[in-house]
């Protein structure tokens, strides 16, 4: 086994013991977004840049912040490393997150991101984003276990 299997190896089973036993870490993913380059982006791009990459939900819950969008973006991005697939393969509008009122994020899969993670047995997410004054980091792990996860159409 190759240095970095075995370190992914090890990564998931400490994920798989600390989300407890009747998990089991699928994907793991993580990404990292400069704001500034993403807000040049968004400048340079538009409105038709914003609608290809964010949902309308995701778009309004953001308030016009680049610096959200970044986070958001960050999710978007390592939930397709935690699937093992990347931007071209799954929409960035298929992957949707959702502030709750607690301000905590879920994530809403449809049509592509839905077909691979149901092609990989993910059944749930445990997603997260941070922020520095520059920098926006989102993570996904994938898992499969007894909870459901929730698709855009089952609201």
């Amino acid at each position: 086994m190759a240095p970095a299997e075995l370190q992914f190896e090890v990564l998931t089973s400490r994920i798989s013991q600390w989300l407890g036993s009747s998990c089991q870490v699928i994907g793991v993913g993580i990404d990292l977004v400069d704001v500034l380059a993403m807000t040049h982006l968004i400048e340079s791009g538009g409105q038709m840049f914003i609608d290809d990459a964010w949902t309308p939900l995701e778009q309004q819950q953001a308030l016009g912040d680049c610096r959200r969008l970044a986070g958001r973006w960050a999710i978007k991005e390592a939930v397709m490393k935690a699937l093992g697939h990347g931007l071209g393969e799954i929409s960035p509008l298929d992957i949707q997150t959702q502030s709750t009122k607690s301000g905590a994020l879920v994530l809403e899969l449809d049509r592509s991101a839905a077909l691979a993670a149901d092609s990989t047995g993910v059944s749930a997410w445990h997603i997260s984003v941070a922020y520095d004054s520059s920098w926006a980091i989102g993570a996904a792990v994938a898992v499969r276990s007894g909870r459901k996860r929730r698709r855009k159409n089952e609201r």
